[in-house]
């Protein structure tokens, strides 16, 4: 969708075929950076938190489940380890980040 709006941008304003493409072109690429910048920005302050492991803890029995639905069975066996696995692993790092962040707290 946000690429057709480049090219009718460039097309509205009456520019050659090859300029449009152009500027469709650099707005894809000015629009991904955009999108990675943000991203990366929410993703390293919510790993900062306990709260962000929380929600992965969550997250990895779930993947498994429905991984093992849908694969086949040695997909399914490799996904349901390491689901089990993950929600541990998870609550653990989120307890070493609320441990972290006391201890600076009371600074």
């Amino acid at each position: 969708m946000e690429i057709r709006c480049h090219l009718l941008d460039g097309e509205v304003a009456g520019l050659p075929g090859r300029a449009v493409v152009s500027a469709a072109a650099r707005g894809v690429i000015d629009d991904l950076a955009w999108s990675l910048t943000g991203g990366f920005d929410s993703a390293r302050h919510a790993l900062r938190t306990p709260g962000g492991y929380v929600a992965l803890a969550a997250i990895g029995p779930v993947q498994a489940f429905i991984i093992s639905a849908f694969a086949s069975t040695a997909v399914a066996n490799a996904s349901q380890a390491i689901g089990a696995i993950d929600g541990g692993a998870m609550l653990l790092v989120a307890g070493a980040v609320w441990l972290v962040q006391r201890r600076n707290n009371r600074r």
